[in-house]
């Protein structure tokens, strides 16, 4: 089968990931990106306004990329989402994150260095963004329904679970891996996993309903 040729806009964005991923937002430069990928300043501002604009764009097809990839996951594996509780539900959800971390390294490496980053404006831009990933809202969802179905603790508010849980969601990696370096090729998945499993039983039995 011949090899598609990507278009400029597609190389443009796989040059710029790759430094990115290898620099902070205010040390990546735009200069290298065309250069490397081969295209004018003219062809870079017809498509983008400037880095910032290729950043956050770079950003939200990592996002979009991420929920579709979940989506499709859970219309596979789990069934009729509104019969599970809470919990199994975020350790499905876990699972399919590292197992997209694993499928595509660049998306996990990038998705560290936004975590990492120092530049305060690019760090509230992601902040708001994120706060419209469709996997938040859905645990903010799954949250309100879980206090309903007697499945959290009801002494604390939803707003108070889901600021937390979307925080010890987002940050595993960084609490539970530290040791886990840029490099995410070759890790044993099924010792990740052993470890977010425990990771889950703690949040359980910090947030569940007692019995």
């Amino acid at each position: 089968m011949k090899k598609k040729n990507l278009t400029r806009k597609e190389k443009l964005i796989n040059v710029a990931m790759d430094e990115f991923i290898e620099n902070s937002y205010d040390e990546a430069s735009l200069n290298n990106i065309l250069k490397e990928a081969r295209i004018s300043k003219g062809s870079f501002y017809y498509h983008f306004k400037n880095k910032k604009e290729l950043y956050l764009y770079i950003y939200d097809q990592v996002v979009k990329d991420k929920i579709s990839y979940l989506n499709e996951a859970m219309k596979e594996t789990m069934g009729d989402i509104s019969r599970k509780d809470i919990f199994t539900i975020l350790r499905f959800l876990g699972k399919i994150s590292l197992e997209f971390a694993v499928k595509y390294p660049k998306y996990y490496k990038l998705g560290k260095r936004i975590f990492e980053e120092k530049n305060e404006e690019i760090k509230v831009l992601t902040i708001v963004k994120a706060k419209s990933d469709e996997s938040l809202i859905l645990i903010e969802k799954l949250i309100k329904k879980a206090i309903n179905n007697n499945e959290l603790r009801d002494d604390f508010s939803v707003d108070f679970i889901t600021r937390l849980l979307r925080h010890l969601m987002t940050n595993f990696s960084t609490i539970c891996l530290d040791d886990m370096k840029d490099e995410i090729e070759g890790f044993d998945l099924d010792k990740i996993l052993e470890v977010y499993d425990s990771y889950i039983d703690f949040i359980e039995n910090g947030l569940g309903k007692k019995k």
